[in-house]
């Protein structure tokens, strides 16, 4: 009984190992046609869905064109206004250095409002000098620390 029962499982494990083996049967191709045999045509539309109507009477009008409504488009515009962060600040004498993205620093003269965690606490108005991306201005009203935003709203 036993040599039946390992003759029956080696004959089962061959039988795997042979259809694991088994090669398939190569796979033939179209030719492909080359970059300049290629012709790309934009996708036709769908046709609208017809309706069909019915007189008061029960019988069939020529179908209605159904019309579809345009996908509304979406619009991307970059945000141009002028941001940046209080990098220091001077409490005795009431001025901040400002830090902003290269190129676009504010001119001398703008008022800009100072916030923090969203909440206005304070306005600057630009003095000067310019260098590199950062600039200086006078705290005029309320009051700034480093880290704080500042924006032209």
């Amino acid at each position: 009984m036993g040599s039946m029962r390992s003759f029956s499982v080696a004959a089962k494990l061959a039988l795997v190992f042979l259809a694991g083996c088994a090669a398939p049967k190569p796979v033939e191709y179209d030719a492909v046609p080359g970059p300049s045999q290629t012709k790309v045509s934009p996708p036709s539309p769908a046709p609208a869905p017809v309706a069909q109507q019915k007189t008061a009477h029960g019988e069939k009008q020529k179908p209605a064109q159904v019309q579809r409504r345009k996908p509304a488009s979406t619009i991307i515009t970059p945000d141009a206004s002028l941001s940046g962060k209080v990098s220091r600040c001077n409490g005795a004498f009431r001025f901040v250095v400002l830090e902003f993205p290269i190129a676009h620093l504010p001119g001398v003269g703008q008022k800009l409002f100072v916030y923090r965690d969203g909440l206005k606490v304070g306005e600057v108005k630009v003095t000067g000098p310019h260098r590199d991306d950062r600039t200086v201005a006078d705290l005029t009203t309320g009051e700034a620390q480093p880290g704080d935003e500042v924006r032209e709203q």
